[in-house]
């Protein structure tokens, strides 16, 4: 029988992601690790990792929007999603109904959740987002007590969060992120000065994981550390992520230089993939053209082909061993892969 698929697949390693959230958890003490799995967790297959992570005990889960999150309730994922970027109008029922915490940016969305929240007779989680130089959604860090005072006017709104995200926390230069963490804690204030309990406290991303420990808060929130992509552009010095100590089983994917040589390979352009992989790396993208890479596999390894005109096939596994790649030629027509 005639082999059709594609020769071009993706081997995602679950214990690699174990072993980096560990290894995070283990970094920033006793602030809670919120791992970030949006954009098919980085590629990675966002119900499969999130499947493990749960296992793991996650304590919550990050998605950019709210159809990521009603995805992975149907795939059974009982774990708390913090929906990280804003809802329009007429999603907000579906937020509710999925069991999934919103970011409220804005005096009007506060209001909206609201309203839906009272009319589906339940209480809503918010966290609520300031923006302290990113630029991107929630109230600026000068106006932030508006967005705080409407949230205590709001009784079907409860605020279990209030975060920020650093607009370059992977620049050498830390000074602007220092000035956004000061911008973050003033707007926090507000709570101190009325003598209120104070929400969950978030700001840290990957970078700041590695670079600004006084930013670890509450919650961290990892995204390309945890799948073993460096945040920055010199590789952080830190025992806690092995995978920059050429630990490889540490490793969930290959750096994003390594990732897009690995994906001109399958265009045929330039065969330059390396010659060896690390043996544990969480993520290997290979073709079987002119490759000598040794891939993993394993007899209990769940393969799907991804939607669209994606060139890969995804395989997941727990228990990866080492076998030679099948020589196949590749189609000068293949679809174009690309990384980011």
């Amino acid at each position: 029988m005639t082999d059709t698929r594609r020769p071009t697949w993706c081997d995602i390693d679950l214990n690699a992601l174990a072993h980096n959230y560990t290894a995070i958890k283990s970094h920033v003490g006793t602030a809670e690790v919120m791992p970030v799995v949006k954009a098919d967790a980085y590629g990675h297959g966002i119900t499969q990792v999130a499947q493990r992570l749960q296992q793991l005990e996650a304590p919550c889960l990050a998605v950019a929007y709210v159809e990521e999150g009603i995805t992975l309730r149907k795939n059974g994922i009982t774990t708390p999603i913090h929906v990280l970027g804003g809802a329009v109008e007429r999603q907000i029922p579906l937020f509710i109904e999925h069991d999934l915490t919103f970011t409220a940016p804005s005096v009007d969305k506060l209001k909206q959740i609201n309203e839906a929240a009272e009319a589906a007779k339940t209480i809503a989680r918010v966290h609520l987002k300031i923006d302290t130089g990113m630029e991107r959604i929630g109230i600026h860090h000068y106006n932030a007590d508006t967005l705080f005072e409407i949230a205590l006017q709001c009784p079907s709104i409860e605020v279990e969060g209030v975060f920020s995200h650093f607009a370059s926390a992977d620049d050498p230069d830390l000074t602007f992120a220092r000035l956004q963490l000061e911008r973050f804690f003033d707007a926090l204030e507000f709570f101190t000065r009325h003598n209120l309990p104070m929400p969950k406290q978030h700001i840290a991303n990957s970078a700041a994981i590695m670079a600004l420990p006084e930013s670890h808060l509450d919650l961290v929130r990892p995204g390309l550390l945890l799948y073993g992509v460096a945040p920055t552009p010199e590789p952080p010095t830190s025992k806690y992520v092995p995978y920059f100590h050429g630990e490889p089983k540490s490793s969930i994917s290959r750096s994003l230089r390594q990732e897009a040589q690995l994906a001109t390979a399958v265009l045929g352009h330039q065969h330059i993939q390396p010659e060896s992989s690390p043996s544990q790396s969480v993520m290997q993208m290979a073709t079987g053209a002119h490759s000598p890479t040794k891939l993993k596999s394993s007899s209990t390894t769940t393969s799907i082909t991804l939607s669209g005109e994606s060139a890969w096939t995804k395989q997941w596994s727990t228990s990866a061993q080492q076998v030679p790649s099948t020589v196949t030629k590749q189609s000068s027509s293949a679809p174009r892969a690309t990384t980011k």
